[in-house]
């Protein structure tokens, strides 16, 4: 039986041993992971600087400068979309826009009316409806030729 204790006690040992050497690999593995990423940095270290070395500090501020006026034209088309937007949707509705245009201008009339005011009819474009100075030849908003 001691000797069944024995081969039992050789056995795990063995085992043992086996997972600490697979463990040490693992180890090895490990550090030989963390040199590469190591000598990866330092290749792109290397190589950054003399990329950017080569490129004169001005001309890195121009691109700066370049790339703020670039956003500021992609911001200045998108308002410039929306208006266009707008625009056509205002379009399909000459009549309606026009008709809100006069209703304005009447409560401009009374309301001038009712502070003593004398104001005479004020000229209006018969294409869109957008008040006119009275010495008006086109209309500022559409340009059509006023009566």
């Amino acid at each position: 039986m001691a000797i069944a204790h024995t081969v039992q006690r050789e056995e795990r040992d063995d085992a043992r041993q086996a997972q600490v050497e697979e463990i040490k690999d693992m180890e090895l593995i490990n550090r030989l992971d963390i040199i590469n990423l190591k000598n990866e940095i330092d290749q792109l270290k290397m190589t950054l600087p003399e990329a950017i070395g080569q490129v004169p500090k001005e001309d890195l501020l121009e691109l700066v400068k370049v790339a703020e006026k670039v956003k500021d034209l992609k911001a200045l088309k998108q308002s410039m979309d929306q208006m266009m937007e707008l625009k056509s949707k205002l379009e399909d509705h000459p009549e309606e826009i026009r008709r809100i245009r006069e209703e304005i201008l009447e409560l401009k009339n009374r309301l001038s009316f009712h502070h003593g005011q004398s104001v005479g009819q004020v000229p209006v474009c018969g294409h869109c409806g957008a008040e006119l100075p009275p010495v008006a030849k086109f209309c500022k908003l559409c340009g059509t030729r006023a009566r």
